[in-house]
């Protein structure tokens, strides 16, 4: 089955019509903003509602990176260039011993 879109989901959604979707698209073309940030920018859907289409998008669920409390030894796996390099925040460690290399 076909993955939907942010838009897709938010109009089938009801939180935007096609005719706002059609236009914050003609509003993107030659720009670098994101759909999403637009959305927001706009004004057009609450967050709330952008956030769990996005989750239904991308699959993983929305952490709030302002409020989240990381674990001391998950920061410690990746170093801090490599972690803004990559746009990632590790905040817990599953198993970490299973994955861990010896010498």
């Amino acid at each position: 089955m076909k993955r939907k879109r942010l838009g897709e989901i938010l109009e089938d959604r009801g939180d935007l019509t096609a005719d706002s979707l059609r236009k914050l698209f003609d509003e993107q073309k030659g720009k670098t903003i994101r759909l999403g940030e637009l959305i927001l920018e706009s004004g057009l859907v609450e967050k709330s509602a952008l956030i769990s289409a996005l989750e239904e998008v991308s699959r993983v669920p929305y952490l709030d990176c302002s409020t989240i409390q990381c674990d001391r030894a998950a920061l410690d796996t990746i170093s801090a260039s490599v972690a803004k390099k990559l746009a990632v925040l590790p905040i817990k460690t599953e198993n970490y011993d299973a994955y861990r290399r010896d010498g």
